[in-house]
């Protein structure tokens, strides 16, 4: 369930496609992105440049007091190192320059300041930790970044795979691959706690080389052979990182199907499965079709098909065909997930995170919810429109509230909907789905959850990512069994006004105009 407002609890499930419930061919669903850094979403990352970088790079020659500044720090008595960095990353362009107006200037370590470091690391090619590490000091200081570290006699690593666990006390193949991929920024430092750290390769473990690979521009096979071996017994720079974060909309292009290219003149140009990203000595980036003909470097999240919307779609809990290809064999997220699940598709509709595979979607949304909680949280719970909307600034996202007619049976009045959406806005909607699709969808047993009673009267938040040739909305329901459905615009007033406290957010990168 989720609270959409303080006074009264909802349930927390999502919604998905229309009158005409076609179901989308599984072929077409199944996604091809993988989220950054392994487990998705460990923190805050990918997200939009707030100001432009200056074209000389501004440099703190005292930045190695900085050493070891990390999020939750706060000022204690006359150290003024927080407002030191802060003063940094707006002289670099990462955080805005009214910044000093924010209570937290000077005095903590905050998600937005964890934002911009992590936009830091990742245009400077350092894994996106968003703690001031020894590299992220060197880079602040403009020295040259110490390398990443190797695995020593990363040979002995080949043939490791899925499945596969440490043979005895002294093996410490796993433990050597697991440290150097946390180092290396594919794990979070926190997985040295898990159970399976130096013990097993388990999900996690596979994704994270899978991303490591790509990275390198090798098949993501999640295995560790021959050229991944060497890779992690080099100290050099993934090419794609020099890349990473320099369009908010990348992930929209599908994954990276050839190696990095460095250009005589500086350039740097990498190509995807649907268009090339280039970005000249200068900092300019520009954005290419397969075909050469360009498009624009703003990010857009939105889109007008199923199959499109789908690459997006993740399931909140249950174990149904939508499950089994984006969640795998996870255990059900929990009955008040909407909220983050919801939040996972904007984000990554934006090109704010990468989309989480199968074996990464339970900590997608387990992360983004510790974000909108502010904490460590063990289990789903309500909340409101502005939790979510505090999770998703965390992670580079603004929001925007959208004033809708919530009264007419028609459908009309959503024009501020149609609006965020047409500038490429995904929206998210609080409401109540029963009368909206959701029993509808229950009756031919596309729905996760309709409670006993089968009325499915409750609160939920849903994330709509477009709108199709012929005016329907592309609604990305989390409890959804058939992915995105298609909905009328009645059903959008429906699912606003059923409950009389109906809400709608517009989702945008941080600093769009």
């Amino acid at each position: 369930m989720a609270l959409l407002r303080s006074d009264s609890v909802s349930r927390s499930r999502s919604t998905t496609r229309s009158v005409t419930l076609t179901r989308p061919p599984p072929a077409v669903v199944k996604p091809s992105i993988k989220t950054q850094q392994g487990s998705a979403f460990q923190g805050p990352v990918k997200t939009n440049t707030l100001v432009n970088p200056p074209a000389t790079r501004f440099v703190d020659p005292n930045a190695d007091a900085l050493l070891g500044l990390k999020r939750g720090d706060r000022k204690v008595g006359e150290d003024r190192r927080l407002e030191q960095l802060h003063q940094d990353l707006i002289q670099l362009g990462y955080l805005k320059s009214d910044f000093p107006k924010d209570q937290g200037y000077g005095k903590n370590f905050g998600p937005l300041t964890e934002v911009a470091v992590r936009k830091f690391q990742a245009d400077q090619g350092i894994p996106q930790s968003g703690t001031i590490d020894e590299r992220t000091v060197a880079a602040l200081a403009g020295r040259p970044v110490p390398p990443p570290p190797a695995v020593e006699n990363a040979s002995e690593l080949i043939g490791l795979q899925h499945g596969d666990t440490a043979s005895s006390a002294d093996d410490t193949r796993l433990s050597r691959l697991h440290q150097n991929l946390i180092d290396r920024g594919y794990l979070p430092e926190s997985f040295t706690r898990n159970t399976g750290f130096g013990k097993r390769f388990g999900d996690v473990t596979e994704a994270a080389v899978e991303k490591f690979q790509r990275d390198w521009g090798l098949t993501p096979s999640g295995k560790i052979d021959e050229a991944t071996a060497a890779a992690l017994g080099s100290h050099g720079t993934p090419p794609a990182l020099e890349l990473r974060g320099a369009w908010a909309g990348q992930s929209q292009l599908g994954g990276a199907t050839a190696p990095l290219v460095k250009n005589a003149d500086g350039s740097l140009s990498q190509t995807f499965e649907r268009g090339t990203i280039s970005k000249a000595a200068d900092g300019t980036v520009t954005v290419s079709d397969l075909s050469g003909k360009p498009v624009t470097t703003q990010a857009t999240g939105t889109v007008s098909t199923v199959e499109a919307a789908n690459a997006f779609f993740v399931n909140q809990e249950g174990n149904t065909e939508y499950f089994q290809s984006f969640n795998a064999n996870a255990k059900p997220y929990g009955a008040n997930d909407c909220g983050p699940t919801s939040a996972v598709m904007a984000l990554s509709a934006l090109g704010l995170t990468e989309h989480p595979t199968a074996a990464e979607a339970p900590h997608a949304i387990d992360a983004m919810r510790d974000s909108i909680f502010k904490r460590n949280t063990a289990k789903s719970d309500t909340m409101g429109m502005y939790a979510v909307e505090q999770g998703l600034k965390a992670y580079g996202a603004d929001t925007k509230t959208l004033v809708v007619n919530k009264a007419t049976k028609d459908g009309q009045g959503l024009e501020a909907i149609d609006a965020a959406l047409a500038a490429g806005h995904p929206v998210i909607l609080g409401g109540t789905p029963s009368e909206a699709w959701a029993k509808q969808l229950n009756k031919t047993g596309d729905y996760l959850d309709m409670g006993a009673s089968g009325t499915g009267s409750f609160g939920h938040f849903v994330t709509v990512l477009g709108k199709t040739a012929d005016g329907k909305y592309l609604l990305a329901d989390p409890l959804s069994k058939q992915g995105t459905i298609e909905v009328s615009a009645a059903q959008v007033g429906t699912f606003l006004k059923q409950s009389g406290w109906g809400e709608a957010i517009e989702v945008f990168p941080a600093g769009t105009p």
